[in-house]
């Protein structure tokens, strides 16, 4: 499906949080209502709002591996990461009490402001070692909350914070890093003092405690930053686009008009309703997969984003699910068929969970030997037709499979053609029927193999059209 491509292509959040939250909608897993039109277009239409979002979110900016949202998702498995320990209490009071002693024995004194000063500086030096990812990630989340408030400010949005928040971002200011301000005298001074009481690692237990007591207010504040990036990113991609159409769900079943791949140069729009389960048959590269892998993204591009790269759609919601594109794995041992099989194995286990599933399937079975390819992919198909949830899309380059699918399925198929005896164009215009041409012999001939093999193949090939079909049939 290249999702990862298409995340890339069409990316243009400012921050780790808008990143984060495209990255989810691509996927399907963002909260509801994530894409709003009115907001799309007062980012399109007025330049001063526009301006001024896109300064507070590229102040806030990205973050190298930064995971700001777990306060929000991952509460319970930080809190257990980094537990505080009430004995840095003591190890922080050890230097002023040594001040204090210093005037009853001075070399007890000595001593222990000069023992406890060693310890303390190497426990918060490791402290912040161990946990500079950490550290990023929250002071990050502290930006988020500024980015948040104003944005707040520019929408006229009225929320009241709580005081937990407000206290988090006042004592941020202590945590500041001597390493993003090298020369400043009074940083390095308070870094120093920091790291004599350990200072850092109450602030941070703290900060991150207060965090997650008031993961409702933060969650509030990352998806306010998250939603007005993503907006604005949409909308800077939409200006991308020479066509695009809001998809509607007025329709029970799924019509597309001229539809479009995002990542084709010169990309041949194809219209399609798709009423009922499909066959599609065709020679080798003539558009099979690249349609099917049309159809697939613009749904998923409907649904996380609002945007089909077609002249209209409308489709009922629901879920996609593809086998396409596999590879064996040498690493888990997984020849190509078996890696075929635990793909659709996952697609029948998962459609059950959702109310509707769109479902493509490109050249089922192809690891396989023919006659057991064409029993089981038969079987395979005639199973997800009859679930009535499911619309269903598969490829294949055996005809035999129309034959057997005949009463439950609608055949489409792309075609080529041969011109002056070298070269073979496709228009990838879809057609309704079965295919009745083929180009494997002739592009091996195309590409120069030895004439023997091609006249052989040739031979074989009539030979094998000769024989009655009704055989394979027989040995289902």
């Amino acid at each position: 499906m290249s999702l990862d491509t298409i995340f890339r292509r069409i990316n243009y959040t400012f921050s780790s949080v808008g990143d984060q939250y495209l990255y989810a909608a691509l996927r399907n897993v963002q909260h509801e209502h994530t894409i709003q039109e009115q907001l799309i277009g007062k980012i399109e239409q007025d330049q001063s709002f526009r301006n001024r979002l896109s300064s507070i979110l590229a102040t806030l900016g990205r973050s190298d591996n930064n995971d700001s949202s777990k306060y929000i998702f991952q509460k319970d498995k930080m809190v257990q990461y980094a537990p505080y320990n009430k004995l840095y209490i003591l190890l922080s009071l050890i230097p002023l009490i040594s001040i204090g002693a210093f005037f009853i024995n001075p070399y007890i004194g000595i001593f222990g402001i000069l023992a406890s000063l060693t310890l303390n500086i190497s426990k918060s030096t490791l402290f912040l070692s161990s946990h500079k990812q950490h550290f990023n990630d929250l002071f990050y989340a502290i930006k988020v909350i500024d980015s948040s408030t104003e944005i707040d400010r520019l929408t006229k949005n009225h929320h009241k914070q709580l005081n937990n928040i407000k206290g988090i971002k006042l004592l941020s200011y202590f945590m500041v890093d001597d390493n993003y301000n090298e020369g400043n005298i009074g940083i390095v001074m308070m870094n120093a003092i920091k790291q004599a009481f350990i200072i850092d690692y109450h602030l941070y237990h703290y900060l991150t405690s207060q965090l997650s007591q008031s993961k409702d207010e933060y969650e509030y504040h990352w998806l306010n930053v998250a939603t007005h990036d993503l907006n604005y990113s949409v909308a800077l991609w939409r200006k991308q686009l020479n066509t695009y159409s809001i998809p509607t769900h007025d329709s029970e079943h799924l019509i597309i008009k001229n539809g479009i791949h995002p990542l084709l140069q010169n990309p041949v729009p194809n219209n399609f309703t798709f009423d009922n389960s499909v066959l599609l048959t065709g020679s080798n590269a003539s558009g099979k997969s690249t349609f099917m892998k049309m159809i697939a993204t613009n749904i998923i591009l409907s649904e996380g984003l609002h945007t089909s790269l077609s002249e209209s759609m409308s489709y009922p919601k629901g879920a996609v699910f593809t086998s396409m594109n596999l590879a064996d794995s040498i690493e888990d041992g997984d020849s190509y068929f078996i890696s075929e099989v635990k793909s659709i194995r996952e697609i029948i286990d998962d459609i059950s969970s959702v109310k509707k599933a769109y479902i493509f399937i490109d050249e089922i079975l192809r690891g396989t030997n023919t006659i057991e390819r064409i029993s089981s992919a038969q079987a395979i198909l005639s199973y997800f037709h009859e679930q009535p949830h499911v619309t269903l899309c598969a490829a294949t380059h055996d005809i035999e499979l129309t034959e057997l699918l005949n009463d439950k399925f609608q055949f489409y198929y792309f075609k080529e053609h041969l011109i002056e005896k070298n070269e073979v164009k496709f228009d990838y215009k879809i057609r309704q029927g079965v295919t009745n041409t083929s180009n494997a012999i002739e592009l091996m001939r195309i590409h120069d193999f030895p004439q023997s093999i091609y006249e052989q193949a040739t031979n074989n090939l009539l030979n094998i059209k000769s024989l009655n079909t009704s055989k394979t049939k027989q040995s289902l």
